[in-house]
């Protein structure tokens, strides 16, 4: 039987946000594609992280937060981080998807101050998840992307670099001097960061009960095949971006700094194929991103919800307080991204350290990860290979390694 496409496209939608748009083509501004190899190996170490999401929830109809909750030591330990971290990064991660989006309208419209136009696009998209009507645009928003995906490989098209340049940055070298922090950046939120493999458990398990799914080896092997079309998808395009900032913002000496008005920046890299696309991209760019942000914003009090119900063994969705968590989470996450956008307008900025920040944590959600699907995951379904199992284990080891590293340089001053 045919398999209709499922949430594998919405991480790489999600993917498309900050990390693709901003990272990708600042690294190739900043270092050409000296650094095109970093984008790679982050993608491929990160994989098996951001598989065992769908996997684990095709294959025991449960969410990794279920999982969490079955690790060995103090009952619910892993959850419990994972709120500590929700909390501190949802606010940061909605003031740059926030910033990001209202950068657009700021670039085509050329009036107002950036938080003024923030403020905007936050009470816009709280409203839409308040009352649910997010939910009517999926259709719309696949469309989106799909426009944005087009205009990037037609753009791409007529910029393309040379090819002994491509693989001279596939070979790993030395990070440059003052390249620490972006390459913790792209580590940490390339193609996103791997706390999102949460949300992508709960779209596979949301995704599966929708159409009442059999939990066999073919569903299983279905989620594969799913997470690996989108994670191939984001992957195409991260290396895209990075050609793009290689070969037209670094020759033109444009790199994306709170100076620079990034909006118009990012809209010359499509430029370059028909002049009418910059001002295509600005509005097709700033649809994408607001998806992005009442993505975000409905996400991290769904998970929070989510959590506490486990950690208090109460039914999942049906406890009234529940919904007040949803809502007044909600409220307070979207307000204080918008404060931090008013005292910090600079979404570039706030990437970049959103970025090194969530590497930290990184490893841990990879280990927790790595521990659902080998241990937790029935013995009877095709789980993952010995392949898969080394290469997740290479990624937390090289995981674990870059972000002690980074604590060390910040903590001696040298980043």
């Amino acid at each position: 039987m045919r398999r209709p496409l499922g949430p594998g496209l919405l991480l790489a939608a999600t993917s498309v946000g900050g990390s693709h748009l901003l990272l990708g083509p600042e690294l190739g501004a900043r270092f050409g594609l000296d650094l095109l190899w970093i984008v790679v190996l982050a993608h491929l170490l990160k994989y098996p992280a951001f598989e065992a999401g769908p996997l684990y929830a095709a294959a025991t109809g449960e969410s990794l937060l279920d999982g969490y909750l079955k690790v060995p030591g103090p009952r619910g330990w892993p959850l419990w981080i994972g709120l500590i971290d929700m909390v501190v990064e949802s606010v940061g991660v909605l003031a740059a998807v926030i910033g990001l989006t209202a950068s657009f309208l700021h670039g085509a419209f050329r009036f107002g101050g950036l938080p003024c136009w923030g403020a905007g696009v936050a009470l816009a998209a709280l409203a839409l998840v308040w009352t649910g009507g997010y939910r009517r645009l999926a259709k719309v928003n696949l469309g989106i992307m799909a426009a944005l995906v087009i205009g990037t490989l037609l753009a791409f098209a007529t910029a393309l670099p040379e090819p002994g340049a491509v693989a001279r940055g596939l070979v790993p070298g030395a990070i440059p001097a003052g390249g620490v922090v972006l390459v913790a950046s792209v580590l940490g939120w390339m193609p996103t960061g791997v706390g999102v493999s949460i949300w992508h458990s709960l779209w596979m398990q949301r995704s599966l009960e929708d159409r009442d799914v059999v939990r066999d080896g073919g569903t299983v092997r279905w989620a594969r095949i799913d997470t690996a079309r989108g994670y191939g998808l984001s992957l195409v395009l991260a290396i895209v971006f990075v050609c793009l900032g290689s070969v037209v913002l670094r020759p033109a000496g444009i790199v994306l700094e709170a100076e620079v008005d990034v909006a118009l920046a990012l809209a010359s890299l499509y430029e370059q194929a028909r002049p009418w696309m910059g001002s295509v991209f600005l509005v097709v760019a700033f649809s994408a991103m607001f998806s992005t942000c009442y993505a975000a914003m409905d996400g991290f009090p769904r998970t929070l919800v989510a959590t506490f119900d486990l950690l208090r063994g109460a039914p999942r969705c049906r406890q009234p307080q529940s919904r007040k968590i949803y809502r007044l989470y909600l409220v307070c996450a979207t307000l204080g991204g918008m404060a931090v956008l008013a005292a910090i307008p600079d979404p570039v900025r706030l990437i970049r350290v959103l970025g090194a920040v969530t590497l930290l944590v990184t490893p841990i959600y990879a280990a927790l990860n790595h521990y659902c699907v080998v241990r937790l995951v029935p013995g009877e379904l095709p789980g993952p290979g010995r392949a898969w199992r080394v290469l997740s284990l290479c990624g937390i080891a090289f995981l674990a390694f870059s972000a002690v590293s980074l604590a060390w340089i910040v903590l001696v001053g040298g980043a």
